[in-house]
């Protein structure tokens, strides 16, 4: 609507522009389900700007927290729930490789790294499906290699065990 891109546009007009403290930092406040924030860093001395990622998703107390989307610059993007600005319970993690978005990793996240169940797809073509721990396979879990190989059994530390 007009009104919204007014507020965005230079005006010399004060009208849309908090006269308070408080007024502004209510604005400044990420909090509940909000519009997609772009993340840009300074290019140049000339003012120019990249973006550097983006994310529409809720919000608490300033951090991506309940359900979001977070894309990088390089496309590569993660769908699932945050905690705290972490991924947190149950994501996907896409990947960009040669120009198509693939399903790297879907399942079960604890701070920012795979834990629980969750499916990984390898970029050799393998998929590992089991336990995690820390980002790493950890506990009972099937690879499935793209040659027909499988390994189904114990894992620790990321290692067959």
């Amino acid at each position: 609507s007009h009104a919204t891109m007014a507020a965005f546009a230079p005006t010399s007009s004060a009208r849309f522009a908090p006269t308070d403290s408080t007024s502004r930092a209510a604005l400044a406040t990420k909090q509940g389900q909000r519009r997609t924030v772009f993340f840009t860093k300074k290019v140049s001395d000339k003012g120019n700007y990249a973006r550097t990622g983006q994310y529409l998703g809720e919000w608490k107390d300033n951090k991506w927290h309940g359900k979001g989307t977070f894309e990088q610059a390089n496309g590569n993007r993660y769908v699932g729930e945050w905690v705290d600005g972490k991924r947190n319970g149950v994501g996907t993690l896409f990947v960009k490789h040669k120009g198509q978005m693939i399903k790297r990793y879907s399942g079960q996240w604890v701070n920012d790294l795979p834990q629980g169940r969750g499916i990984h797809n390898y970029e050799n073509g393998d998929s590992y499906n089991g336990e995690w721990k820390g980002g790493l396979r950890h506990g009972v879990g099937i690879l499935q290699c793209k040659d027909g190989g499988v390994f189904e059994g114990d894992w620790f530390n990321n290692k067959r065990h």
